[in-house]
């Protein structure tokens, strides 16, 4: 027992030893530290004292330490050494204008298109039918059928000027609807609204003439109003549908607007001369569009005033009228296949006798050809979508009944 006892007390001076020691290590090291905290810079070298060099440090840790020849104390306001001095931190990647470029690269707008087009970059803005397709895809009111917003009908509501009550009109033909004084015809049941305070908001239907008749049937105009009239049109106008006017005649009413904007382009391209419109020679019907060079469609105009009742040209031979989408197959430069419109049916009499008078002395010839040009690429689109309403798929010409109002087609 005595022996354990003894062995724990010795253990426990031992202990107690190796703290002291190890407490005493520590504070020399505090006071070296603080000595050499003093010292000048780098290039200053320590010079030693004779007793220096004499005598040892009573300690490893103890250091004499003075500064150049002239042995001057060392003083708090001396720059620190080297390794005291601390190192600037790395700059942040959020803020590194390196990180920023490289992280921003693929990010940036594009940038705005280039003047010079290339080839099939000018392809493309010639085409009227890829025109046509880049239009913003827009879905039908009343069928729900999603197309590019260039086979649609657009409708504005308007108010009308004299009643006051919202009307739902065609905003894309409204800009060449005819004036009052041009509607004189007891068909048109109501005057045309006022164009000047049209509502933001747009909304479509399928520019077919089947659709607009079944809209405005009896039966249906309060369902086709519920249906052009969207939450968000109500939202804004406040507007109750049971005061909305739809025009029981807008199937005539729009195939007027439509006819007028074509001979209006028409007539555009005539005055600018330039040889937009090109008359094709006489008695050769379609064989003479292949002597022409950069077809962009074919006018068929019918009958002109050096032709017979039948058709004929001297008696030589007689021409068969243009089915709906028939198309004619160009032989000079690269082969291409072109549309052919059967004006007669697309615009009426009326309308193509104006457009003889415009055409001048040249209104009398049979076929012309549209030159495939900037300037012709809206009124091929007009044509174009003129055709699609008055033609059902699969079908031939409409009866003569389907007119506008005051003419027969």
């Amino acid at each position: 027992m005595n022996t354990v006892k003894s062995l724990l007390r010795a253990a426990e001076l031992q202990r107690a030893t190796r703290l002291r020691s190890w407490a005493a290590q520590r504070t020399e090291g505090r006071s070296s530290r603080r000595a050499f905290s003093h010292c000048p810079s780098s290039t200053t070298k320590p010079v030693e004292t004779p007793e220096a060099s004499t005598e040892e440090p009573s300690s490893a840790n103890e250091h004499t330490i003075e500064t150049s020849e002239t042995s001057t104390p060392l003083s708090a306001d001396s720059s620190p050494p080297p390794w005291r001095t601390k190192r600037p931190l790395p700059l942040s990647p959020l803020m590194d204008p390196a990180v920023i470029a490289a992280r921003e690269k693929h990010r940036l707008p594009k940038g705005r298109p280039s003047a010079e087009l290339t080839p099939f970059q000018r392809q493309l803005r010639d085409n009227p039918y890829a025109q046509a397709l880049a239009s913003p895809m827009r879905a039908c009111a009343i069928s729900r059928v999603r197309l590019p917003g260039a086979f649609l009908l657009n409708y504005e509501m308007l108010q009308h000027p004299s009643t006051g009550a919202p009307w739902f009109l065609p905003a894309s033909l409204a800009a060449n609807a005819p004036s009052s004084k041009q509607q004189p015809s007891p068909q048109t049941h109501a005057p045309t609204p006022s164009l000047d305070t049209p509502t933001p908001h747009h909304t479509y239907s399928l520019a077919r003439h089947s659709l607009l008749t079944h809209m405005t049937h009896p039966k249906n105009l309060r369902y086709s109003v519920k249906g052009l009239l969207t939450p968000r049109l109500v939202e804004k106008t406040r507007i109750r549908e049971d005061s909305i006017v739809l025009r029981e005649d807008m199937p005539g009413f729009v195939l007027g607007l439509m006819r007028t904007r074509v001979v209006h382009e028409l007539g555009r391209l005539v005055r600018y001369g330039k040889g937009y419109v090109a008359a094709c020679e006489e008695g050769k019907g379609l064989e003479g569009v292949g002597r022409k060079k950069d077809v962009g469609c074919v006018l068929w105009m019918g009958e002109g005033e050096g032709l017979n009742d039948e058709g004929t040209d001297k008696g030589e031979e007689t021409f068969e009228e243009p089915a709906p989408y028939a198309t004619v197959c160009l032989q000079r430069g690269p082969q291409r296949v072109v549309t052919v419109y059967n004006l007669p049916r697309l615009l009426g009499e009326r309308h193509i006798a104006t457009l003889r008078e415009k055409l001048g002395r040249n209104g009398d010839k049979m076929v012309y050809v549209l030159k495939n040009r900037r300037m012709t690429t809206e009124v091929q689109m007009w044509l174009w979508k003129l055709q699609g309403y008055l033609v059902e798929d699969g079908r031939g010409w409409p009866a003569e009944g389907e007119d506008e109002p005051g003419e027969s087609v």
